[in-house]
């Protein structure tokens, strides 16, 4: 269970990726959001693979780019569960692992359920 303060989004971080975007953002934000949800799915895909062929440094690396991808979007509660995964896996324990990709599977669907109440044109 993810801790109750740390949010599942973050608009204010979203807010300041969009204005620092400028001008620009009304063109680029629905193509970047729609390349961080399509990165997500193929991250979860490698980092489940990653668990089944027992190669902690696969799973590292997928969940190092989904901490960093969400903690730019203000994805807070999926950046710390991806923290947590890339933490055991550099340790090279891949117990739990799955439960806890299982976790942050829902606090991307909760995250993007988030994202889609905003108008990335916005």
């Amino acid at each position: 269970q993810g801790s109750s303060d740390t949010p599942v989004f973050s608009l204010t971080t979203f807010q300041k990726l969009h204005t620092n975007l400028g001008s620009h953002a009304k063109r680029l934000m629905p193509e970047l959001t729609s390349t961080f949800h399509a990165d997500a799915q193929r991250l979860f895909s490698e980092a489940y693979q990653a668990i089944e062929n027992g190669i902690p440094l696969d799973l590292q690396r997928a969940a190092h780019t989904l901490k960093s991808n969400s903690a730019t979007f203000g994805g807070m509660a999926m950046a710390a569960l991806a923290r947590e995964i890339e933490a055991r896996a550099r340790a090279g324990n891949l117990e739990g692992t799955s439960n806890l990709l299982r976790q942050l599977e829902e606090e991307y669907a909760k995250f993007k359920a988030a994202m889609d109440q905003i108008d990335p044109g916005a």
